[in-house]
């Protein structure tokens, strides 16, 4: 028996793509003003009951809470990525810190760590549909993002089951001391020290949120209890 030839084009089935949503404000009582963020959610969101574990992406310097859709196509990944089962469904939030490195800083006027755990975890909790147990939240970030990913898992091993650190910005007391006075004046002393040179520089603020002084110094135990990627 003959079988039957093909005589249009076999049609594509897309999967399901996730929904983004894109700069949205939060109002924050520690920072006085509102915060933005944008979110990545499944693409079953809508159509499941099921609650999701939930990944805090954080950008670098000089970008805010757009900057992993604009230049990391962070939903794209994403998708591809749970399309060929590398990762679970999941939500995705970016938040905007402008270059305050995800800390309090040195003066303790823009208390940006303090806002994070304080009231935009608990935010995003009340807000959508995620796994609120620690193993199932998550911290990762770039350059300033891989700092603060690294500094909120080291303060907060009891919020973050998790953390990713992609070409973080860290550095030792010396290397901070010999950064280049312009650079360091524009881009560290906002939320380090203020601008001063040398031993000056290795402030209270410096040495809470310097990583590699955590991670000397952190019980063994709290270190184990969070899983480290760090890819540099």
């Amino acid at each position: 028996m003959a079988v039957p030839q093909a005589t249009g084009p076999i049609p594509v089935v897309s999967a399901p793509q996730p929904h983004l949503l894109e700069s949205i404000a939060f109002g924050s009582s520690l920072l006085n003003r509102a915060v933005r963020y944008s979110v990545i959610l499944p693409a079953d969101y809508y159509t499941s009951n099921r609650r999701y574990p939930v990944v805090y992406l954080l950008h670098g310097y000089g970008d805010d809470e757009t900057g992993w859709i604009q230049f990391g196509e962070a939903d794209r990944v994403l998708a591809n990525s749970v399309e060929a089962g590398e990762l679970p469904p999941m939500i995705i939030v970016m938040p905007d810190a402008g270059t305050t490195f995800y800390i309090n800083d040195y003066q303790n006027k823009v208390r940006y760590e303090d806002m994070f755990v304080q009231e935009f975890i608990p935010h995003v909790d009340s807000t959508y549909r995620t796994r609120t147990k620690r193993e199932f939240r998550g911290v990762a970030g770039l350059s300033m993002g891989g700092h603060g990913a690294l500094v909120l898992a080291m303060h907060h091993p009891d919020l973050f089951g998790s953390c990713a650190a992609m070409s973080a910005s860290v550095r030792t007391d010396e290397a901070f001391k010999a950064i280049p006075d312009e650079r360091y004046n524009t881009v560290f002393a906002p939320a380090f020290s203020g601008p001063v040179k040398g031993d000056e520089r290795l402030t209270t603020a410096w040495k809470r949120n310097n990583p590699l002084t955590l991670a000397r110094s952190a019980p063994e135990g709290d270190l184990k209890r969070v899983r480290w990627w760090l890819d540099c």
